[in-house]
């Protein structure tokens, strides 16, 4: 059916941009943010999901910074490795690959965007419904904005609920 294999998900963490202040601490470069995520899986191996990013920093009287709205390509190291068993693992790799738009408020400004990461899923409880997700995200503008200039690395981490689908798991069934 259309709705196998869907999940959805939501995440926090923060954002590095190297370019911001190149010599300011650490810590003043750090800004966090938010993801959230719809997707569905195709395959056991290849997967797509619609991601929004939404972040505040530097634009306070706007409240939120920037939002970047992309479509992913997913692609599931673990399954494409070892097989995959009808089953989730305990721990799953997926690779990221994605194209967006980026859009600065405040001092507006936008740009196309590219994202390339990894996923490292942790199974939680025995239903496979739930997973924990750690995941690194390197976002390159490609035009040169007034904030970040050409890039910025992300790490977010958060839940992803797999629905059931029509054969009753929450996994694939081949």
């Amino acid at each position: 059916k259309w709705y196998d294999n869907t999940f959805v998900g939501a995440s926090v963490g923060g954002n590095y941009s190297f370019a911001d202040e190149p010599n300011a601490k650490f810590f003043k470069n750090l800004d966090p943010m938010v993801d959230i995520n719809v997707g569905k899986y195709f395959t056991p191996t290849v997967g797509a999901q619609i991601n929004y990013e939404l972040g505040w920093a530097e634009a306070p009287h706007t409240g939120f910074d920037h939002h970047n709205l992309s479509v992913d390509g997913l692609l599931n190291l673990s399954n494409l490795i070892w097989g995959y068993k009808e089953q989730a693992r305990p721990v799953e790799f997926v690779g990221l690959l994605g194209m967006g738009w980026w859009h600065q408020f405040g001092d507006v400004d936008n740009s196309p965007s590219a994202r390339v990461g990894l996923q490292l899923n942790i199974k939680l409880g025995s239903s496979d419904a739930w997973s924990l997700n750690i995941e690194p995200v390197w976002t390159y503008l490609p035009d040169e904005c007034k904030c970040i200039e050409s890039s910025y690395i992300s790490t977010t981490a958060g839940l992803t609920h797999r629905f059931k689908n029509s054969h009753g798991t929450h996994n694939f069934v081949l």
